[in-house]
């Protein structure tokens, strides 16, 4: 049974019986999320790395679990724009792009955030490979993520997302990840910066920081937090003056 049905009946059952303890909405609400906090995450592998190139492979070999959903979390950087939107490839998985985001500083050294998701039944052990390809890229961020007790219906992990969300918006203002409906399940959200500044962030209440990378020439860093208790749309608003790009996934948890 889908956590927000059971949570309308628990809802109605609690609001309708001899103790009325408060408004039906709120009581809703905070039954929907209990039931959703299930999914756990693992980072499989972090990489970064300033080298010239149009393909970038990870370090280290990595091997999800069968029938689990994991993310290719990606950040490539460019002296000149445009980028292209990338390919993933390993593990004997198809990967499928949920969703992308180019943030630029003046039409300068842009970069280009993505992420890819995959699922299935045999896995191998393998590097992940980030394909841009004719772009000359100046480095490149990857991080590996396996989420666990997720949806597993669908192709490719399609069942386990629900929504996506982000944006770059010019220097200075803030990015943000607002979600068309405020999520039930785990969320995890992708921060790129131009300048180096992740240290600055304060992640929002609930959310923890899976990993997070920076390099020095071309300066660029980037940061995945998540929850598994979210409890806003409104997932994080950066403050400071710099080029932003956010992109926010809500996972649904298995019924």
């Amino acid at each position: 049974m889908a956590c927000t049905t059971l949570a309308a009946k628990l809802s109605s059952a609690c609001t309708s019986g001899i103790a009325k303890l408060r408004d039906p909405i709120p009581l809703k609400q905070i039954i929907a999320q209990s039931l959703c906090r299930k999914v756990t995450y693992t980072v499989l592998e972090n990489f970064s790395t300033t080298t010239n190139a149009s393909s970038y492979a990870t370090t280290n070999s990595y091997q999800p679990a069968a029938n689990t959903l994991v993310l290719a979390i990606c950040d490539v950087t460019k002296t000149t724009q445009p980028l292209s939107v990338p390919t993933f490839s390993g593990n004997g998985l198809t990967w499928d792009l949920i969703n992308t985001i180019q943030m630029t500083n003046g039409g300068l050294l842009p970069h280009r955030i993505s992420i890819f998701r995959a699922m299935g039944a045999a896995p191998t052990l393998t590097v992940g490979t980030l394909n841009n390809g004719a772009d000359a890229c100046t480095g490149a961020f990857i991080t590996m993520v396996q989420v666990s007790n997720t949806d597993t219906t669908g192709t490719n992990g399609s069942g386990a997302i629900v929504q996506t969300a982000g944006n770059a918006p010019a220097a200075g203002i803030n990015a943000t990840v607002n979600f068309a409906q405020d999520p039930c399940g785990g969320v995890i959200v992708a921060i790129g910066d131009m300048f180096n500044q992740l240290s600055t962030i304060i992640p929002p209440l609930g959310y923890t920081v899976l990993a997070a990378n920076s390099i020095a020439s071309p300066t660029a860093a980037t940061a995945i937090i998540a929850t598994d208790f979210p409890d806003s749309k409104n997932v994080i608003s950066t403050t400071l003056s710099t080029v932003w790009a956010t992109i926010g996934v809500e996972i649904k948890v298995k019924s």
